[in-house]
Parts: C-alpha cells; sequence; structure tokens
C-alpha cells in the first residue's frame, strides 16, 4: 500500500515537472524569439540603411557627373568661341535634359554676368566679383570643377550651391567662369530612396558639415503606439552601435549621412511579435495535449505491465502449485523441470531427478514402448505448441508401488531447440483440475474484457482530445482568416497579414491532423457505417484529380489515368473510394521530386477483382519498413526523403480500415528509392450498370478493348 502511494506521488510530481518544463519552453521561447526578432530586424535595417547609402551615392555621382559634363560642354565652347554674351539660346540648347538645374551663366573675368539661363535674364549684369568660385578661377584654381559651400541668392534668397568650371583658352587665358547652380530640387530626385517607411534618417553634407538636404522620411513612433509589444521589444534589445554612418560622394566635397533609429527598429520588430507568440502559443498547446496523451499512454502500458507481471507470477506459482505433475524434457528425453507436484506424486527432489529420462518413472514393462512413443512424437511432430498425446498409463514411485496417471504430451520450440512437456495427472484428481481449468478461463475472459476496456478508453481519450483541439483551432482559424481578409478593416502592416496568413495555414494543417484521429476513432468504433453500392471509378477518380490538381501543379508532376475501356463497376461507397484516393493522391505527391510522374490505374485481374492503384515515382520505402506503414500512429523514421513530412501516421491507416470495411484490401508495393505503388482491391458490383463518363475525362472508344492513359491537361 505505501509502496503504491509513494509511486503515485512520484508519478504526480513527475507530471508537475513536465507542465513546468512546457511552460519553461515557451518562456525560453518567447525570449529567444523576442531577442531574434528584435536583433534580427536592427541587422536588416543596418544592411539596408548601407546598401541605400552606397545607391544613392552612387545615384548622385552620376547625376553631378552629368551635370559637370554639361559645364564643360559650354566652357569649351565659349572658350572657342570667345563670345560670353546673348549664348542663352545655346544655354538652353545643351540643358534641356537637365531639368533640375537651377540655371546656368556665363561670368566674365571682371566678375559680371554676361548670360543667365533663367527666361528674362534676371541675373545678367550682375557683379559677382566677390563669389568665392569666381575668386577661385581667377587665382588659378587648378582643379575641375569649383564647388561651392551654400550661398544665398541675391535675386530671391534661396540656399543654392555653385558647381563652376573655368573656359580657358589654349594658352591658359581666361575667357568666362561658367557656374551652374542646384538647390534642394536638385537632391529631392533621390528622396524615392528614403521614402517613408525607413527606419532611419538621411543628410547630404557639405565638407564643412552644414546640411545641403535632408530627406525627412524617418517613421517618428508616437506615444500611443509605445504598447506592450513595444515595450517588451525594447526590454529584449540587445546593446546596438546607432551612431551615424557617412559614406563620401565620389569626387566631390558632399557626403551622405545615415541615422538608425531605436524607436523606428523596435516599433518594427513589436509588429512581428504577436503572430510569433500565437505560433508559440500553439506549439505549446499542442505539446500539452501530446503530453496529456502520453501520459495517459503510458498509465495504460505501466497498467498492462503491472497486470502482464501479475500473471507472470500467478502463472508461475500455478506451475509450482499445479494439482498435476508437469515434466519437461529435451530432446534427448532427458528431464529438465520437475514442479512441486511432480516430486510429490513420485517422490523425487527435482534436484535428484534432472538429466535422469521420463521412462525411469515407468514401470520396468512399460519403459520401452513409452520411450519410442516420446521419441517418434519428439521428431515426427511439428509446430510451435501442439497436444497430439493423451493417454493413461501406470507409473511408478520412487518406494515402488504403481499408480495410474493420465499423461499429456506437447511439442514446444524454444531458442535451446524443441522440448517435450509432459502433463500427468493422477485420474483421481481429474475432476479437481477441471474445476481449476474453468477458473482460469474465467480469468482470462477477465483479462480480455480488462484489454477492451483499455482499447476502449484509449479510443474516448484520443476522440475527446480531439474534440476539444478543434474549438480553439476553429477560433484561431476563422479569427485569422477575418483579419486575413480584413473584414473589420485594412491590417496596419503588410508582413503582419503575411503572418496571419502563415498563422491560418498552420491552424488548417493541425485541424486536419486532428480530424484524422476522429476519423480513426470513429472507424475504431463503428460510427460510419458504409452503404455499398455500384461504384464507377471513372467520375471518382476524375474528381479526386481535379481537387488535387493545384498541388501537382505547384510541383511540376505529371499525373496520368490509365483506366480499361470496359470496366465494370466496384461494390463499394463513393465517399469511403473519395476519401480513399485523396489520401493515397496526397502521399504520391508529396513524396515525389518536381517534374516526376503519378500514374493512377484501374483494371480489372479476374472475374471476381478490380484494382484501383497510384503509383509514383518517389523516394520509395525500405522493405522492412512496409509492414510498419498501416497502422495507427506508425510513420517513417526520419532521412534524408523524408525530413520535411509531417504527419501523425493516420492515413494508410484509415484507407486500409475503410478498405476492409468495404471487404477489400489494400496493399503497398515499392522499391527504394525508385517508386512506390499502393493497390486497392474490390469486388465487381453484382449488376452490370452503365455509369455516365465524368465531364473532366475525354476518351475516344475504339473496337478492342484496350486501357486508356490521359494526362493532368485533359481534366477541366
Amino acid at each position: 500500500m505505501g509502496k503504491a502511494l509513494h509511486s503515485g506521488q512520484m508519478n504526480t510530481r513527475i507530471s508537475y515537472l513536465r507542465y513546468g518544463l512546457i511552460v519553461v519552453f515557451v518562456v525560453l521561447s518567447a525570449v529567444i524569439f523576442t531577442v531574434w526578432t528584435v536583433h534580427s530586424t536592427y541587422r536588416d535595417a543596418h544592411v539596408r540603411m548601407r546598401y541605400d547609402m552606397a545607391a544613392t551615392a552612387s545615384s548622385i555621382t552620376h547625376g553631378l557627373r552629368a551635370l559637370e559634363l554639361v559645364i564643360s560642354t559650354v566652357a569649351e565652347h565659349v572658350a572657342a568661341s570667345g563670345r560670353t554674351q546673348d549664348r542663352q539660346p545655346y544655354l538652353q540648347a545643351v540643358v534641356a535634359r537637365l531639368p533640375q538645374m537651377r540655371t546656368i551663366a556665363i561670368i566674365r573675368p571682371d566678375g559680371v554676368i554676361d548670360t543667365d539661363l533663367r527666361p528674362g535674364q534676371p541675373a545678367k549684369g550682375m557683379m559677382v566679383l566677390d563669389r568665392d568660385y569666381v575668386q577661385a578661377h581667377l587665382n588659378g584654381f587648378d582643379g575641375p570643377y569649383f564647388y561651392s559651400p551654400p550661398i544665398r541668392s541675391r535675386l530671391d534668397g534661396l540656399t543654392q550651391i555653385t558647381i563652376s568650371r573655368a573656359a580657358r583658352t589654349a594658352d591658359g587665358r581666361l575667357v568666362a567662369v561658367i557656374a551652374a547652380s542646384i538647390d534642394d530640387h536638385f537632391f529631392s530626385q533621390w528622396h524615392g530612396q528614403f521614402g517613408q517607411g525607413k527606419l532611419y534618417q538621411a543628410r547630404i553634407l557639405y565638407r564643412d558639415g552644414r546640411t545641403l538636404y535632408s530627406f525627412d522620411s524617418r517613421r517618428e513612433v508616437q506615444p500611443r503606439q509605445k504598447g506592450l509589444f513595444y515595450r517588451i521589444a525594447r526590454l529584449a534589445d540587445l546593446p546596438h552601435n546607432l551612431d551615424s554612418q557617412h559614406i563620401p560622394i565620389l569626387y566631390t566635397d558632399f557626403s551622405i549621412e545615415l541615422h538608425l533609429s531605436e524607436q523606428s527598429y523596435l516599433q518594427a520588430a513589436a509588429l512581428k511579435l504577436p503572430s510569433g507568440y500565437m505560433v508559440i502559443g500553439m506549439i505549446a498547446l499542442l505539446l500539452f495535449a501530446m503530453m496529456r496523451f502520453r501520459a495517459f499512454a503510458m498509465q495504460q502500458k505501466r497498467k498492462a505491465r503491472e497486470e502482464n507481471r501479475l500473471l507472470g507470477a500467478r502463472l508461475r506459482a500455478l506451475y509450482d502449485t499445479a494439482p498435476d505433475a508437469i515434466i519437461t524434457v529435451d530432446s534427448q528425453l532427458k528431464i529438465i523441470e520437475f514442479n512441486k507436484t511432480a516430486e510429490e506424486m513420485f517422490g523425487w527432489k527435482a534436484s535428484e531427478i534432472l538429466d535422469l529420462r521420463l521412462k525411469d518413472l515407468l514401470p520396468i514393462n512399460s519403459k520401452d514402448n513409452h520411450d519410442d512413443v516420446a521419441r517418434n512424437f519428439m521428431h515426427t511432430h511439428t509446430g510451435t505448441h501442439r497436444f497430439v498425446l493423451d493417454r493413461t498409463v501406470e507409473a511408478r514411485h520412487r518406494d515402488g508401488h504403481l499408480f495410474k496417471v493420465r499423461i499429456s504430451l506437447s511439442r514446444v520450440i524454444l531458442d535451446t531447440g524443441p522440448v517435450v512437456m509432459a502433463i500427468i495427472r493422477d485420474v483421481y484428481e481429474i475432476e479437481r483440475m477441471n474445476s481449476r481449468l474453468l477458473e482460469l478461463s474465467r480469468d482470462l475472459q477477465k483479462q480480455t474484457r480488462a484489454a477492451e476496456e483499455a482499447n476502449e478508453a484509449k479510443s474516448q481519450f484520443l476522440a475527446t482530445m480531439s474534440h476539444e483541439l478543434r474549438t480553439p483551432l476553429n477560433a484561431i482559424i476563422g479569427f485569422s482568416q477575418m483579419i486575413e481578409e480584413e473584414v473589420f478593416g485594412p491590417v496596419g502592416h503588410e508582413k503582419y497579414k503575411g503572418y496571419v496568413g502563415d498563422i491560418h495555414k498552420s491552424g488548417q494543417h493541425l485541424l486536419s491532423l486532428i480530424n484524422d484521429v476522429l476519423d480513426l476513432s470513429r472507424l475504431e468504433h463503428g460510427e460510419d457505417s458504409l452503404t455499398m453500392e455500384p461504384v464507377d471509378l471513372r467520375p471518382a477518380i476524375a474528381k479526386a484529380l481535379i481537387q488535387m490538381r493545384p498541388l501537382a501543379i505547384q510541383k511540376k508532376l505529371r499525373l496520368r489515368v490509365k483506366i480499361d475501356r470496359d470496366l465494370a463497376p466496384i461494390q463499394g461507397n463513393r465517399r469511403a473510394i473519395h476519401q480513399i484516393l485523396l489520401n493515397l493522391l496526397s502521399n504520391a505527391i508529396k513524396f515525389s521530386a518536381k517534374g516526376k510522374r503519378i500514374l493512377v490505374s484501374a483494371k480489372r485481374e479476374d472475374a471476381n477483382h478490380i484494382t484501383l492503384s497510384v503509383e509514383d515515382q518517389g523516394c520509395g520505402i525500405p522493405e522492412h519498413k512496409i509492414a510498419l506503414l498501416g497502422r495507427p500512429f506508425q510513420r517513417l523514421e526520419k532521412n534524408s526523403h523524408h525530413a520535411n513530412e509531417n504527419g501523425l501516421g493516420l492515413g494508410l491507416a484509415i484507407c486500409k480500415r475503410l478498405a476492409n470495411d468495404m471487404g477489400g484490401t489494400l496493399v503497398i508495393f515499392s522499391q527504394e528509392g525508385k517508386q512506390t505503388r499502393v493497390q486497392l482491391t474490390l469486388t465487381p458490383a453484382p449488376l452490370n450498370m452503365e455509369q455516365p463518363q465524368p465531364p473532366g475525362i475525354h476518351m475516344e472508344h475504339a473496337p478492342s478493348r484496350h486501357a486508356h492513359e490521359v494526362t493532368l491537361q485533359s481534366l477541366h
């Protein structure tokens, strides 16, 4: 009693420990997922920031190079012609394709503007000798282009940058200074590369650090947006480098500065957290259900083991206390076992009688005859356990007196070889032994009922747990579908909508597994009785192929159908045939590589059998593991072929049960690494009924009797 109580307390503690491990798993998974999400968001933003910097710098460099080319063209033309006045039409023709330029001016060596690109030439005649870019060229600036710092226009007061080049004659005489002015409009053409929603702020700087242009596109996080998930992301944030990043714009005095915003990437990470937490919760729910089922199964296993131990102890006790003498002899007819009743019956101790022969317990006139009978029985009769000899003979006690016994011989195959077990009964004890046998029979019936009740409890538990799981799953699937379809309004972020789609797909997959468990439970309890009727396999195959066609197209598989022209209807159930076809086609598609072929065939084997087969060119199944398939919850161990395939191993079990309920058989043939063929054999319908040809398949009839093959393209 105390030992059982202690064992129960230990089991309770182990159960609490397992549930605690689930809680620890959920917490650790949430922490790891949160840290990983925040870090990956920062890392992606940082990588994107550097990429955008390089791309924008390159684009601005090309834009400035185009502007420099225009200035060079004008400078060469002015230097060649020597004219600085009335050049506006020429300037307009040259810069027609550069609308982002504010203006371009031709300045005489004395600092007076002779030509202005703008309509009306408002700057013509203006003195700009004091400007640094004019002074630079007057003082012999040796570079090709001079980039001035930001200055204010004397016409409208707007800030502008001037890029200038000297127009000189061949002997180096300064003819004019060609100056092009640009402002914010020039840099705004790259604003799209730093559009709304970026996680960082960008600026274009002059060499002295002054801001030329600011791409004000950083997404600021409002106080109302700093909810629970934002706070969680902030707690999980690792130390990151948030210093501004600089990259020079080649051949200029400009550079680009980007600054990553902590608030922005934390808010982006916070948007990803809810979907991940929901997936972790679903996994925890599944683990909890699996642990409950495992605990129940372990309890039943311990109970069965204890019952077997008790039964073994009882059998050993019965052997030792049996009212019959039980003697076992080996192939040489030497005694190797001698129970206590035999000791009492013959007066010999087991230690004294071992290695003697059975005939030594018989009268002298019966020894030779019985020895011949036993030897003939040992070497003539085969089988694992057969009672073939039962007769009444005289036996001899150790003290010499004779008595009648009834002896039964049985041949048993052990690891060491065949043995003969002799059950010897005192004829006066037959009635008492019969009573004992009746008691053992009742015990056996009791154990059988207990085993059936345990199996019933297991099935009831599966059905109950599946129903309990399906209720919250339906809510998860329904709500995620509503969010995905934006029933009550748009989703805040496009990635969040994708995560909701993943939740919906995962829920659908889990619900499919639960439905398989419920189907198997109903079949085991006989709740789904099948109505037998004539079924034409043509429309049944067509319906299943049309339903599975999208999956086959995704993997670029070739579906083929091969059906005897005059195939008779089978005797079966339409729904069961459809379910079997869907399961077999799903497995064939799942385990077939891209571009392979799947063949569905139906033919008449003989007068009493019609076969329906699904054959694929997939990875195949090892021969010694084929027998495992078709048993509930039996799956192949994961290997290189099956590493990404998930499930409970119920599909083929359901198919086999449905095939048996229709009076047929389901057999699997496979070659590892080459192909697998699953064959369903059923009986023809008693009546030769004409069935309409399915609308999805078109077959032309020919005078001869041949099987016809159609492709996936024939299914509309």
